[in-house]
This record gives C-alpha cells, structure tokens and sequence, in this order.
C-alpha cells in the first residue's frame, strides 16, 4: 500500500507469496468437499462451496448469501431447546475453537434434512467469522429407523416364541450383547445390567455347561455343530431346558447365538417316551394273552378231536350191533328200544 507524506509518496511492499498460496488451498479444500461448507458472520451466510449448494438446492452462491442461518432452518429449531443446544455449541467455540451439534436444516424447496454441523470460529478482514461444515445424515437416520423398526420386530417375535439371541466375542466374553428376548427368556429385567457370560454359565449345571463350552470352542474353530439342550435355573429359582444354536462370524469376530425356551416341548417329549414305554408294555402283555388264546384254542380243538374218535369207535360198535340185532326176530317192545338206539347214534 503507499502513501503520501509531504511531497513524496511512500510505498510498503510485503511479499504475500505463501499468503495466496494458502488461500488457494484453502479454496482447492473449500471447493473440493464433500461436506457442505458455510462462512457465516453475524448469523448471515458469506459463503457456500459447490456441496452446500446442492445441499441446499441452490443454483448459485447468490440464492443463499446474506440469508440468515435460521432461514435456512427447521422452524421447529427455532424453540428453547435446541437454541439453548446451539448456545452451549458457541460457548464451547469460545473455550475450544471448534464444536459439533446436530441440526435440522431446511433447503429452498421447503425440504427438511437432519445434518451434523462442525464450527470452527476463524478470523476473516479481522472479523469474527464461523466456518461451519454441515453433512446430511438423512441416510445414516433412515438406516437408524430401520434398524430400530427391526430390532423392536425382532423383540416382538422373539417374545412370542420364547426365544432371545445374544452375540459375544470369543477373545473377550465381557463384550457381550443380550436381546430384549433373552432377557426375558433367561429371567433378568431387559432394563437391568447386562448380565456377564461367566455368571450366566454359572447358573448351568456341570454337565450342561460342559457341552455349551464344547460347542462354543468349536463353533470358534469353523466347525458347525448341532443345536445344544441344557437345563437352567433362573435367578427366581425355577429351571428350564433351553437350546442354542451357536453360529460363528468371522468377518465381525463374533459368535452369535439363538436361544429358545423348550422346556415344554422337552416335557412332552419325556411324556410322548413314558407312553410309548407303557404302549410296549401293554402290546406285550397283549401278545401273551394272544398266545395263551391261541394254545387255549389249540388244545380244546385237539381235546374234541381226541374225544370225538374214542367216542365214535365204540359208538360204531354200538350201532354195528344193534344192526345185528334188529336183523332178527324181535318182539315190538325190544325192536323199538334198538330201533331207538340206532337212530339216536346216527343223529
């Protein structure tokens, strides 16, 4: 710059090299992002690169200059609550130089989009200024809501069929995460503290516990291993038969699990085999009263077989002689006894 003292004038050169070359990469990062980026001073925006304009739905840095930030807001942002949030941000700017909220901005067009916001307060023509880069997170909140749609599904079909699921990771089993489902299942408030692994397995008799162990170690080592039934006494004292089913996935280093309650199924199953022992016991003792029949029946056929020959062989004779007799000379009262005899022999 120069200026004129007496008759001369007096020119102060500086060399501003390095100063323009960090301008331009400045405007090179600027420009470049993909986050929005906002100058704003006193609550109006200066400047916006190429990803606040799409953001916003502007066409050009004219469609949001000198607009004021809470124009570019959710009305609903504008209430106690999250003002006071944004206060406590600018504080934090004060103490730290930079800070993080989320917000809800609203574009040209009307639509509402959530975003977490980064200031950082710099100084511009010697003037407070904030450099405020915002990011849509709509997508990251919409996965947020399927997921949470997901797992409140989860819980609701868990409940309904008495199962839970838990994942845990085998190098560590502290780092263990419990279902709403398996709470309930394993008899712990789901709003309680996560129960840990070692306790859990505590309440699984030696013999039970051994095999979920075994099945944990191996289903580590890639090998598939077949549902597993144990016995477990809840914390109120009563004892169930559950199963799980253990698989291991090794790209997110976890095992995870699926618990069922099958204590009835296992009762009636214990009931289904004392009637079919019962059933057994009862065909057989059918089968023998069958063959004691059988050789009953055998026996009184033989028996009147055996009678009806001793009795026809002198019956034969019987009638072979009163044959003789009625061939001679008889008074009536005698030939109609023999008639008699032989006519009652041959009926």
């Amino acid at each position: 710059g120069g200026a004129v003292i007496g008759d001369r004038v007096v020119w102060t050169l500086a060399d501003v090299t390095d100063q323009l070359a960090t301008e331009r990469r400045f405007r090179t990062l600027f420009d470049a992002s993909a986050d929005g980026i906002l100058l704003v001073r006193d609550n109006l925006v200066l400047e916006a690169n190429g990803s606040a304009l799409r953001m916003f739905g502007a066409a050009s840095l004219d469609d949001l200059f000198g607009k004021h930030v809470l124009e570019l807001s959710d009305p609903a942002m504008d209430a106690p609550g999250p003002m006071a949030e944004l206060d406590r941000a600018l504080s934090r700017i004060e103490a730290t130089g930079s800070a993080f909220i989320e917000w809800r901005h609203r574009a040209l067009d009307g639509r509402l989009f959530p975003v977490e916001a980064t200031f950082a307060k710099v100084s511009l023509e010697g003037k407070a200024t904030y450099l405020v880069a915002v990011r849509d997170v709509s997508e990251r909140d919409r996965a947020r809501r399927e997921l949470a749609d997901a797992k409140e599904r989860l819980d609701r079909a868990q409940q309904a069929t008495a199962t839970g699921s838990f994942e845990i990771a085998p190098h560590d089993l502290r780092e263990v995460v419990w279902s709403r489902g398996l709470f309930l299942l394993m008899g712990h408030a789901p709003d309680g503290p996560m129960p840990a692994a070692r306790d859990v397995l505590g309440e699984i008799p030696g013999q039970f516990r051994r095999r979920v162990k075994r099945a944990f170690r191996l289903v580590v080592r890639g090998r598939a291993q077949s549902p597993v039934e144990f016995r477990y006494r809840h914390p109120d004292g009563r004892e169930r038969v559950l199963r799980v089913t253990l698989d291991y996935r090794p790209d997110a280093r976890v095992v995870v699990g699926v618990v069922q309650d099958v204590t009835e199924r296992s009762l009636a199953r214990a009931e289904i085999g004392r009637v079919n022992q019962e059933l057994k016991a009862a065909n057989r003792e059918l089968e023998t009263a069958r063959d004691a029949a059988l050789s009953s029946a055998r026996a009184k056929s033989q028996f009147l077989a055996t009678m009806s020959h001793e009795l026809r062989t002198p019956l034969n004779a019987v009638l072979g002689m009163t044959s003789i007799l009625l061939d001679n000379a008889l008074d009536d009262e005698s030939r109609t006894v023999a008639e008699t005899i032989r006519s009652s022999g041959e009926t």
